[in-house]
């Protein structure tokens, strides 16, 4: 697909939103098999986050109604 095409859609807040809750709870459930390679790279996403919303302008508005 060529850029700038209007087929492009915006990923919104609350998809992220939406998807760290998904991934918390699927994590949680398979307490059994504990995957580290996972855990760290959500914490890695989850500090990114963090450090947009903490940094402001117009990308850390964006997750500014993402609760971490």
């Amino acid at each position: 697909m060529a850029r700038g095409s209007s087929n492009n859609k915006q990923i919104t807040s609350s998809a992220i939103q939406g998807l760290i809750e998904l991934i918390n709870t699927e994590m949680h459930s398979d307490s059994t098999n504990p995957d580290s390679v996972a855990d760290a790279f959500l914490a890695s996403t989850l500090r990114y986050i963090q450090f947009q919303k903490q940094k402001g302008g117009v990308v850390g508005e964006k997750f500014d109604s993402v609760k971490l």
